[in-house]
């Protein structure tokens, strides 16, 4: 063929290819356009999400076609693919009949946002239609408000102490979650001149549990009080409201006039914080592991609305809110802990314990008994007198061997039957309680291992719980399109494992919040020990419980319903430069090595309780730099407290419940003050910082305020006080740190600051002035306008008597 003829060929082949890849574009793209289902997603809170909480996910769904009958699929792509975590499929049936419209709402967790959410509808495994939306704009702390006017307190995004950046959104009714997982994703929560009456009463509940377990809420009040407070539970505010009145030339707030505020006693334990001629302004309690503070004034009403110094006191409550971590604390709920807040990232800390499975128990002595029985009576007698009547004995050479190979068979059958198709669950269970709350949160997290492969469908008892991936330990198990992906079936509360292959693990992990088993204690510090007892007023039984404050600790014997049990011992604080702290070493394990080739249960379970311990009291460094000790009990009961069955049957399930009760010290008596009981709490920050929290404070120039409240005894006064900062900053501090530092402390029979011979990274003596003679109070100022400070929680010491 000539070489022209050639080359025409090569054209017209060329462009028919480009014409049917064409034509091919253009019919997929007519398709597309004629899809007569359409989907919108919106992701996050006014598009702004919270990396490792529960945001929501809003689709519309239309349908212009013919009815459709299938299942909602919505998914991140974060993570995807694992390990070390997996991803999650979230699904729920969906009927659309031809013209409807349907607004749905479900809650995904983005790990490290932001991410890609997708949703598509299935039927008969055939995508139907399918959007992708970005997962939304992360924020680094996030405030709520519920409000009727429309830029309520939208200045808490224009203060930034201690580096916080907040970003504000304004929430509807239905942005309220009815749990208060739901609400976790809020750094604070702030309510003024808003009919709380309107909320559910799934959301109160909500709402309080929120708070109750680490959550921040600011109330606005004033001449709208009654619309304000209406629908909140009375357990969580400082203050009892009957009325207001009118305050003028108010020193507190620069004179203004015309004051509207919220009057009432208030309550035992809250405290007011600025006050006017002995009428609170700004209140606040610790209510169970939060905080609530209230103002009695209206922030949106004149003078308060226009007063420009309103941002200093917005900057003020946000360090006092988002800086605290209240009297007691559930690191768990609120801050975080270990590994990482949600429940996926935290898995890892336990997949080790999760993968350590107790071995299959021998069978029972019954069965082995009749099995040998039934051998030796067909090989003996039965055998014997069975040839014997058909006259051909001779055949016991064969006979014999036969029976043996069937009886062989038949164990082999017994114990497969028995043993060789069981599936195998461990669970790790965390119930946090909260001292005098009647609900708790639980973290549980289920490792499984199959003998056959295949789908799995577990479902879980009780309440819906949200459900997530849990983290691979060493990237174990099957590998392919589905080897991390778990299937959550919002309708059911069902779970799904698809593609497991035999002996490999894989599991998912829970939260909610539950009716709490009620563990009570009292504690008091007298001494310079922690003294007190524990009472179990639950149904359950424990098989042991031990009590920890820092490094000091004292193990409790079992806890039978209604027994109580006593503690005395010495709280010390955890230093990681002298040795493992005592959560790596109470109880037996293999914590920093490999695990024995032949586990025996004590070191599984001491594994387990060592994990836990480490997640839930391993980050005793409070602010990142200064020990702190968080007294806390917790007690182990091998009861599971999830009830699941997998593919409608039980499996063989091994389970270590922890129950974790915070000691909320109620005195200090007479005897030393040890570092690490009384820390600082951050009240102001003005000034250029360069970092926030949760990792403390490194001020450039500026002014940080602390204040120390111990709970002494009564009758009883602090004397020979000291400061100790020896944990701000390593050895030698950091270049600068205490270069162009001054530090005031308040004089209470001045009324005035006064000079404090401070150091930076070590102890300074207090003056007798410094002391609060009725409270023990003690309040410290730190500034610096050259170099920098590196401010953390730093440590009241001494002696009460």
């Amino acid at each position: 063929m000539p070489a022209s003829r050639r080359r025409a060929s090569a054209r017209v082949a060329v462009a028919f290819l480009v014409t049917a890849v064409i034509s091919f574009a253009a019919s997929t793209g007519a398709q597309a356009a004629a899809n007569p289902l359409s989907i919108a997603v919106k992701v996050g809170y006014s598009s702004f999400v919270k990396a490792q909480q529960w945001m929501p996910v809003i689709i519309d769904v239309t349908n212009k076609g013919q009815e459709v009958d299938g299942t909602l699929e919505v998914s991140t792509s974060n993570n995807l693919g694992g390990p070390p975590i997996g991803s999650a499929v979230y699904q729920t049936h969906l009927s659309l009949p031809s013209g409807a419209t349907k607004h749905l709402k479900t809650y995904l967790m983005e790990d490290q946002a932001p991410s890609t959410v997708s949703a598509r509808i299935v039927q008969n495994g055939r995508v139907m239609a399918s959007s992708d939306s970005q997962g939304g704009t992360p924020a680094t702390a996030l405030i709520g408000v519920l409000s009727d006017q429309a830029t309520a307190l939208d200045s808490f995004a224009a203060v930034h102490p201690g580096g916080i950046s907040a970003s504000v959104v304004h929430l509807s009714l239905d942005d309220m979650g009815d749990s208060a997982i739901h609400l976790r994703a809020f750094d604070m929560l702030a309510i003024d001149d808003f009919a709380t009456d309107t909320l559910t009463a799934a959301q109160r509940s909500a709402l309080a549990d929120y708070v109750q377990n680490g959550g921040q809420l600011v109330l606005g009040t004033g001449a709208s009080w009654r619309k304000t407070l209406a629908g909140l539970s009375s357990a969580i505010l400082p203050m009892q409201v009957d009325g207001t009145t009118s305050l003028n030339s108010v020193q507190a707030l620069a004179g203004l006039s015309g004051v509207e505020v919220a009057t009432g006693a208030l309550k035992t334990g809250a405290h007011a914080w600025l006050s006017e001629a002995g009428k609170p302004l700004l209140a606040e309690s610790f209510v169970g592991s939060g905080l609530v503070t209230m103002a009695t004034f209206d922030w949106n009403q004149e003078p308060i609305a226009s007063w420009s110094g309103a941002d200093v006191l917005l900057r003020q409550i946000l360090v006092r809110t988002i800086y605290s971590s209240g009297s007691v604390q559930n690191i768990a709920f609120a801050k975080g802990g270990g590994p990482g807040s949600s429940i996926s990232q935290r898995s890892s800390a336990l997949s080790q314990s999760l993968g350590s499975l107790p071995a299959l128990d021998l069978p029972s002595l019954l069965m082995i008994g009749l099995l040998v029985l039934a051998y030796v009576l067909l090989v003996g007698p039965i055998n014997y007198f069975a040839l014997r009547a058909i006259h051909h004995r001779a055949l016991a050479w064969i006979t014999v061997p036969l029976i043996a190979i069937v009886a062989s068979g038949g164990a082999f059958g017994a114990g497969l039957f028995t043993k060789g198709r069981s599936v195998q669950t461990n669970q790790v269970s965390i119930i946090h309680l909260v001292p005098g709350w009647d609900r708790a949160y639980d973290e549980s997290y289920t490792g499984l291992m199959t003998p056959t492969r295949g789908d799995y469908q577990i479902t879980v008892a009780g309440n819906p719980q949200f459900a997530g991936p849990i983290s691979n330990y060493n990237g174990y198990g099957p590998v392919g399109a589905n080897s991390d992906v778990i299937r959550v079936s919002v309708d059911n509360n069902s779970i799904l494992l698809p593609g497991m292959t035999a002996y490999s693990l894989r599991g998912f992990a829970t939260e909610g919040v539950i009716a709490a088993p009620q563990l009570v204690a009292t504690t008091k510090l007298v001494n310079g020990k922690l003294t007190g007892t524990v009472k179990n007023n639950s149904a359950m039984s424990f098989t042991d419980a031990v009590v920890l404050a820092g490094d000091g600790f004292q193990l409790l014997p079992a806890l039978a319903p209604g027994a109580t049990a006593p503690f005395d011992f010495a709280p010390k604080v955890s230093n990681p430069f002298t040795g493992p702290p005592a959560v790596a070493t109470i109880y037996t394990n293999y914590y920093n090595g490999p695990p024995p080739s032949q586990p025996t249960d004590a070191d599984r379970v001491g594994m387990e309780k060592t994990s836990i311990l480490s997640l839930v009291a391993g980050g005793g460094f409070y602010g990142g730099f200064t020990p702190t000790i968080v007294p806390m009990v917790v007690a182990w009961t091998n009861q599971p407290y999830e009830q699941i069955t997998v593919s409608g049957s039980q499996p063989r399930a091994t389970a270590e419940t922890a129950v974790v009760l915070p000691l909320a010290v109620e005195q200090i008596g007479a005897g030393s003050l040890p570092t690490g009981m009384v820390v600082s709490r951050f009240t102001d920050i003005d000034g250029t910082t360069q970092q926030g929290p949760p990792t403390g404070v490194m001020l450039q120039n500026g002014t940080v305020t602390f204040n120390f409240a111990p709970q002494l005894a009564p009758g009883t006064r602090l004397t020979s006080a000291a400061l100790d900062s020896t944990s701000q900053s390593p050895k030698g501090g950091f270049p600068g740190s205490g270069q162009g530092v001054q530090a005031q402390v308040w004089d209470w029979t001045k009324s005035a600051w006064m000079a404090l011979d401070y150091n930076p990274v070590g102890t300074s003596a207090l003056p007798d002035a410094a002391i609060n003679p009725s409270s023990g109070e003690v309040r410290l100022q730190i500034s610096t306008s050259s170099g920098l400070v590196l401010l953390g929680a730093i440590s009241l010491t001494g002696t009460v008597k």
